[in-house]
């Protein structure tokens, strides 16, 4: 749209011209304006030349034609105009400075120059007027102190000037007046006043000693409304004080700043008053003693007016809070935890500390401000957003803006960076905000601006605080006196705090008025809240304390603010790693401290255990820096330089957090991300490939990159029987590993990581001795020395040897490996420059879907896949392993090279799967079979396939092992079904594991994947066993017995419950719902009693989980056709979770089917109910559609079901536009279904019964146990009529639903209202269509206009409608056409009828001219001057006549058919019926003050339109026509409008468009 506006409309130099009115209206500031004038102009200017330069980004105007407009001499000409004389000045400074035409100023140069000095110059006086305390220039300044001879002198302060006598300078120098308000004028500086010491308030009219307000004020808001009308010292009026106070001697010296007094002594100067002193370190006198004074020296005041305190710059306004004992509920402590601090003694005195000397003081009772005892509360406001209520909290201690995400989201701010933000916590710890940055302006402050705020997004900024009703502190302010006029908050909180503004700008800050007498403070907020206030409120109240009294006194806002940070600090390791010792730090790396005594491992205090006060060890140093300089060890253990003693025993250690490899990779690209710029059309949104945002095709062209890489990297060697790999470098590794480490090998990193595991247990070092003998028996690793010179030699020579750094992972489930040597390259930085290329594991799912489809299966495991891939001898310098069979820490290691590729390194999983595919490619023509099943059924190594035939099934195994064979890719095992499993592949005998479930090959069935129960943690990959077997439920609950569940246990119990077909999903989704309740909770504390007894009687069941079982096969013995299958999808949802199931039905030769669970699918939502009941409706397609993918031409038919007909309604009917949540996922479902199902005719989405639906029980908590998910249950077998033929399924179609005025009014709610319709949409004929495209298009939207018919319906033939005629139409020949309009459409008919009316008046005229008398009425005559001769002219005119005649006749049809009373509505001229629209001729299109024509095509829109009805002839052959000729195949809406430049249509007439559409 943007663009086509562009071409259609747009003129560059209009555009640019239009832009430049910003500052034309405004007027240029002169060098005296204030800055925050001043600034406010720059502000626009720049805005004008920031538009100018983003116009230059836009695709849809020409770069070409916008330079050089913009860049003209003309143009800059015309900008200079309105820039201010200064920058006009610095701006040729410049030009002349670089030698460039100061005269004729043209070029992009001279633009960016320009743009760049404006930019200065707005940010030099924005920055001024911001500033509360800005200061006039010095020049400025003395002059006009010189002029006025002022009191208090301004002298040129340096920058750096750090004395005290430059800096009272500074203190004494007046401020800018304060702008009076709007429709206000300020008092002239020089007006005489008529009291003695008048109050300088704007619009105060009396003495200031009557101002109760004054003194609420700042004293720097003191002197603005001072400024130039009184003194500072006796505060008369400043005309009697010019050359001096001339009240001095009067003045009481307790007004008088005793530090001012002390430098204004040395220069002659008089001193300030304590009032208008802005110093804070200078002393005031206590406010008793000023009120005591105040009374007997200025007229009219009384003390007992001022209720609050006089606010002075020395006294503090900060308010502290402290926190009651969460244990005994006291805030004075009762607990017997251990305390550092003294006994407490209550007859020791309150010390009273002089800051300044450091010294006790003794000090009077009167001189004493005891601390306020109430609670205190932030200083906050709630407000509006976009119809969101946001409680806003100013915080003077934050540097940085923050805002809830979800709110941010909701409100549209603008994204500035849509990646996450990591943001520091305390003890060195990073949480990452799961939300970007945004930016909007928020306004109107007090001076009309809005202020720009970007703010970091955050999951929760603070927790729900308590709801305050502030109706007794609004009370007791009303009764103060103070606001008597202003508007006051009625509430403050009630919900977590979603804004936080801190000091990033200043301006945004409420201003403090003054402190009520019960402590509370008064503030003045820029910004006005919801309830239309400026008003908010901070600091103690007894209000708080009440409310909070209600949280047992534990309730503190400290604990409330940044809990997210504070929480996942205190449940992350780092506070584990610290909690005991922090031993004295000493710097020795850049940003590295370790202790000073150089131990690693301290004893704890309070146990026997050791533990590490640093998760920096020697190595992690080293590592830091590439290089070793570390000390010997202290007990003089010698050998290589490895800084580690083995005297100091350590039985805790330090866990790394690692990052994926892919998380640290650096993108080519990544600088391009959002900079590109999509415009899609309403077809992309069913395209997958144009709804991927730009960072995931810059990921995925990546992938692509380096997956082409890895093939490359992998060579077939068929002669030798082997595959050759090369390490897929991505980036130059000799560059990129000397730079990282610092030298040319990691050998030391590599030898730490060997000596970790010398001190592995002994049964751990047997087992690694086992499988290293294993692998170079096989070949995959040789000593360096037995290589060949060759090999040798190119190890040697390369410019960086890399030792493999190595691990041992326990696998306890594993028979052939439960012991693997892993390699860590990460470690190295190796995985960082290796490609890892795109994920191209077949999903599991589908695989487990084909199987569950096939009477025969079997299974395999490729034998050390990883291991049989052969490195090139250029890898082999990669590939360095450091190991010694006596794994002694005294014995220094061996060098070994790796000769082949192992799990650990990135790029051997996509090496393994390319290798695998080649090889059986290489041989498709004599495997088919095996090509076929390594491509559509291998999971990295498992093999998981079969067929309906024994004997396929059979060769499949063949052909498998001969294949893979080629490559020297031997096979492990078969296990076949129906069969026992071989001894390796079963360790008791019975099950293999497969995909993430236990299979039993001999009876055919599978089961969770579940092991013993176990809460112990997992180490090196394996958990250490319970103290007796865990069988039944009993063992269970002894096994808790001991324990206290943590939501850590919980959590990590159910993430053992693997299930990825969802053949157990109701109890797997009863488990979410019951864990949903633990959301929020520290991970390792324990839970609620309740909580606890919920989880142990829920753990109690998982001893019946073994019992959980499912047939493998779905088709029954006497399925007609096992290649043919029926899927039965049905969903459901409710408020919160909703589900889908799918089924597989095949017809038994008993004319029934079958019915057995496929696949279900579960997940949380949080919509409305009519909402969820759709995204229901979505994943039941989604997951059809994963299973069609799966199973492909085996489904037969699919048919859905749901029990929501509002759901049904959105997704059948389209006539009316739906809201864009609702839209979006009727476009998908619909999408989704139709390649699912796309030759059933009808839309085949059908309702059903809510007690016939069977995902019901996927939506709501009930009592599911495992032992009601049995292979004989109803959720496993599904619903008696399920297997039924459709015809007789107990099922509702859209056609036969009927509505509810209420599920109507739901349906309504996300449609938009649609003023064309005459009735309502639920009545509308059900058949009519409303595609986006008409019957020629659907095959092929793109392509439409290639299929299009030009011209009219063919002669003869009669389109049949199917609308019904009025009931007041009569059939009357003598009101028929004389051309029929259907007969030969619309533009014939014209054409027809205008050559019978021109011969008509060609007659007519002929008899005019025989009788040689001028006749007026003759209309050849009039139209032959009409049209000035011209032919076209006139057969134009004729066309004109013969739309009339049409035009008449409906309008007689009208009157015959139409009541009086509607005809009134329109008027009759000349026989025809007129609807009068907006524009008519006494209301005409004008152009007033515009440069060019706005609207091209005004010629179109006509102030009248004939009328006709949507059931006559006209308007269907009209129709007809511009959906051939005029707007060909286009939809609903653009016809509609082309109609309606023509003609004004009655009686729906989108429905005769739809028609002919179809």
């Amino acid at each position: 749209m943007k663009s086509w506006l562009i071409r259609r409309f747009g003129d560059i130099k209009v555009i640019t011209d239009n832009i430049l009115k910003i500052v034309q209206k405004e007027n240029i500031p002169d060098e005296s304006s204030s800055h925050m004038i001043i600034s406010d102009y720059y502000r626009k200017l720049n805005s004008v030349v920031k538009k100018m330069q983003e116009l230059l980004k836009s695709e849809d105007i020409s770069r070409q034609e916008l330079e050089e407009q913009i860049y003209s001499a003309e143009f800059l000409s015309k900008l200079m105009r309105y820039v201010p004389r200064r920058t006009i000045l610095h701006f040729r400074e410049k030009l002349v400075y670089l030698d460039l035409d100061e005269d004729r100023v043209k070029g992009e140069y001279a633009f960016s120059l320009l743009a760049k000095t404006i930019y200065t110059h707005f940010s030099s006086h924005n920055a001024t007027a911001r500033n509360e305390e800005s200061f006039a220039t010095a020049k400025d300044k003395e002059k006009s102190f010189a002029k006025k001879k002022a009191v208090h002198k301004i002298a040129e302060i340096s920058p750096a000037s750090d004395s005290e006598d430059e800096c009272m300078q500074v203190h004494f120098q007046t401020s800018s007046p304060m702008a009076p308000k709007k429709n206000e004028k300020m008092k002239s500086p020089n007006s005489k006043f008529k009291f003695e010491f008048p109050c300088t308030l704007t619009s105060h009219s009396h003495e200031i000693g009557e101002c109760a307000e004054f003194y609420t004020l700042t004293p720097a808001l003191r002197q603005k409304f001072g400024h130039k009308r009184v003194c500072f010292t006796c505060m008369g009026p400043k005309s009697e004080c010019q050359k001096g106070c001339s009240k001095l001697n009067k003045i009481p010296k307790v007004l008088l700043c005793e530090h001012c007094k002390e430098w204004s002594d040395k220069k002659g100067l008089p001193p300030l008053n304590v009032l208008y002193c802005k110093k804070k370190q200078h002393e005031k006198p206590e406010n008793k003693t000023i009120l005591k004074v105040l009374e007997t020296y200025l007229k009219g005041f009384r003390s007992n007016k001022i209720q609050a305190p006089v606010k002075l710059a020395a006294h503090l306004e900060s308010i502290l809070h402290t926190k009651a004992c969460s244990e005994c509920k006291l805030k004075e402590c009762a607990c017997t935890v251990p305390s550092k601090s003294s006994p407490a003694d209550p007859t020791k005195e309150v010390p009273a500390i002089n800051t300044s000397t450091g010294k006790v003081m003794d000090i009077s009772e009167e001189n004493i401000v005891r601390e306020v005892a109430e609670d205190t509360f932030y200083v906050m406001q709630m407000l509006k957003l976009k119809g969101e209520d946001c409680l806003t909290m100013y915080d003077r201690g934050a540097n940085e803006d923050l805002i809830e995400g979800e709110l941010a989201e909701k409100i549209s701010a603008k994204v500035v960076n849509d990646k996450p933000a990591r943001l520091g916590v305390i003890g060195g710890g990073q949480i990452v905000t799961e939300y970007g940055k945004y930016k909007m302006m928020i306004g109107p402050t007090t001076r009309g601006l809005y202020h720009e705020v970007t703010a970091q997004g955050i999951n929760h900024v603070t927790e729900k605080f308590p709801y305050y009703n502030l109706k007794e502190v609004n009370k007791e302010l009303r009764k103060s006196g103070y606001l008597p006029k202003f508007v006051l908050p009625k509430y403050t909180g009630g919900q977590r705090v979603k804004l936080l503004i801190g000091l990033k700008d200043p301006e945004l800050e409420p201003q403090l008025l003054f402190t009520l007498p019960s402590g509370i403070g008064v503030y003045k907020s820029q910004l006005t809240d919801k309830f239309d206030s400026r008003i908010c409120y901070g600091g103690p109240h007894n209000l708080f304390s009440s409310i909070n009294k209600k949280f047992k006194g534990n309730f503190n806002h400290l604990n409330i603010f940044f809990t997210e940070m504070v929480n996942q600090y205190r449940n992350s390791l780092y506070p584990a790693l610290s909690r005991y010792l922090e031993p004295e730090l000493q710097e020795i790396f850049e940003n590295v401290k370790c202790p000073t005594d150089k131990q690693f491992n301290i004893s704890s205090p309070y146990s026997e255990c050791k533990v590490q006060p640093t998760p920096l060890s020697h190595e992690d140093l080293h590592d830091l820096k590439g290089h070793d300089d570390l000390q010997e060890c202290p007990h003089g253990v010698k050998g290589t330089r490895v800084a580690t003693c083995n005297h100091v025993p350590s039985d805790a250690s330090v866990h790394k957090a690692k990052i994926p490899v892919q998380k640290l990779k650096e993108y080519f690209d990544q600088d391009d991300v959002g900079n590109t710029v999509n415009y899609r059309c309403s077809d992309c949104m069913n395209c997958k490939k144009c709804s991927v945002s730009d960072k995931v095709k810059m990921m995925s062209l990546q992938e692509q990159m380096e997956q082409e890489t890895i093939e490359k990297s992998v060579t077939l060697d068929l002669e030798n029987q082997q595959v050759l790999v090369d390490l897929p470098f991505i980036k130059p590794p000799i560059e990129y590993m000397r730079e990282k480490h610092g030298t040319d090998n990691n050998y030391y990193q590599a030898l730490r990581t060997y000596n970790s595991m010398c001190r592995k247990p002994g049964s751990l070092k047997n087992g690694i001795r086992h499988i290293h003998e294993d692998m170079v028996k096989r070949g995959f690793l040789k000593e360096m020395k037995n290589l060949s010179k060759e090999q040798q030699d190119i190890i040697r020579n390369n410019g960086f040897k890399h030792y493999m750094n190595w691990r041992v992972v326990e696998k306890p489930d594993s028979l052939s490996t439960p012991v693997r040597l892993i390699v860590d390259p990460s470690m190295s930085g190796l995985n960082m420059i290796l490609a890892k290329g795109s994920n191209n594991f077949v999903k599991i799912n589908s695989i487990l879907l084909r199987n569950r489809c096939k009477k025969h299966v079997w299974t395999t495991d490729i034998s050390k896949l990883y291991n049989h891939l052969v490195l090139k001898d250029t890898a082999l310098p990669y590939g360095l392993f450091l190991y010694d069979d006596s794994l002694d820490l005294k014995v220094e290691p061996k060098v070994y090279v790796m000769m082949s590729a192992w799990y650990g390194v990135s790029s051997s999983g996509n090496q393994s799967g390319v290798a695998l595919e080649e090889v059986c490619n290489n041989q498709k023509e004599a495997y088919p079979l095996a090509y076929k099943i390594i491509v559509q059924d291998k999971y990295v190594d498992d093999i998981f396939t079969g067929d309906n035939s024994k004997d396929v099934a059979d060769e499949q195994i063949s052909q498998v092992k001969v294949a893979l064979s080629a490559g020297n890719f031997p096979l492990k095992f078969v296990v076949r079904s129906g069969s026992k499993p071989p001894p390796e592949a079963s360790s008791d005998q019975e099950h293999v594991k497969i995909l993430g479930y236990k299979y039993a090959p001999e009876p055919d069935i599978v089961s969770p994947g579940f092991s013993e129960v176990n809460f112990n943690k997992r180490c090196r990959g394996a958990k250490a066993p319970n103290p007796f077997p865990v069988v039944s439920s009993e063992d269970i609950a002894k096994l808790l017995d001991s324990k206290n569940i943590s939501r850590r246990m919980v959590i990590s119990m159910l993430a053992q419950l693997f299930d990825p077909l969802g053949i157990w999903e109701p109890y797997k989704q009863q488990l979410k719902m019951d864990a949903q309740a633990l959301n929020g909770l520290d991970w390792d504390v324990a839970l609620e009693e309740e909580l606890q007894n919920l989880w142990k009687r829920r753990f109690q069941e998982f001893a019946d989980i073994p019992k959980m079982t499912a047939k493998r096969c779905i088709i029954p013995e006497d399925a007609v056709n096992p290649n043919r299958m029926r899927l039965i999808c049905v969903s459901d949802a409710a408020a919160k979770a909703g589900g889908c199931a799918i089924y597989g039905s095949f017809l038994k030769t008993d004319n029934t089917y079958s019915c057995t669970l496929l696949i279900a699918k579960s997940r949380r939502m949080k919509d409305s109910v009519p909402r969820n009941e759709l995204e229901g409706v979505r994943l039941m397609a989604e997951t059809a559609h994963d299973v069609k993918l799966s199973l492909g031409d085996m489904v037969d038919e699919v048919h859905f079901f749901t029990d929501s007909t509002i759901a049904m309604s959105w997704c059948h009917n389209l006539n009316k536009k739906l809201r864009l949540f609702v839209f979006n996922r009727v476009v998908q479902v619909r999408k989704l279904i139709e390649e699912v199902s796309p030759n059933q005719g009808e839309f085949p989405l059908y309702h059903i019964d809510g007690k016939h639906n069977i995902a019901d029980i996927l939506t709501k908590p009930n009592s599911i146990t495992p032992l009601d998910l049995g292979p004989d249950s109803t959720w496993q077998n599904g619903l008696p009529w399920m297997k039924s033929p459709l015809s007789y399924m107990p099922i509702t179609r859209y056609t036969d639903i009927s509505v509810s005025r209420e599920d109507e009014n739901l349906i309504d709610a996300e449609c938009f209202p649609d003023p064309y319709f005459t009735a309502n949409i639920h009545t509308l004929d059900k058949e009519v269509s409303s595609s986006t495209y008409c019957h020629e298009c659907r095959a092929d939207p793109c392509n439409c206009l290639s299929v299009v018919q030009q011209g009219e319906p063919p002669s003869g033939s009669r389109r049949e409608m199917k609308i019904q005629p009025s009931h007041k139409s009569i059939k009357d020949d003598q009101h028929k056409s004389l051309v029929d309009i259907i007969k030969y459409g619309y533009l014939k008919s014209l054409k027809i009828m205008a050559k019978v009316i021109w011969f008509c008046e060609i007659l007519l005229h002929r008899r005019h001219l025989s009788t040689e008398q001028e006749n007026s009425s003759c209309k050849m005559c009039n139209m032959k001057k009409q049209a000035d001769g011209i032919d076209t002219e006139i057969a134009t005119l004729f066309i004109s006549e013969a739309k009339n005649y049409y035009f008449r006749l409906e309008s007689q049809r009208l009157q015959r058919v139409l009541p009086k009373k509607k005809l009134e509505s329109f008027y009759l001229k000349e026989g025809i019926y007129y609807q009068a629209g907006r524009l008519s001729e006494e209301t005409p299109i004008t152009f007033n003050d515009l440069d060019f024509n706005v609207f091209f095509d005004n010629y179109l829109i006509r102030s009248v339109l004939p009328v006709v009805q949507a059931d006559s002839e006209l308007y269907f052959a009209f129709v007809f026509h511009i959906h051939s000729n005029i707007r060909i195949h286009a939809g609903v809406e653009t016809t509609l409008k082309e109609v309606l430049t023509t003609m004004f249509v009655l009686k729906n007439p989108r429905r005769v468009i739809q028609e002919v559409r179809k």
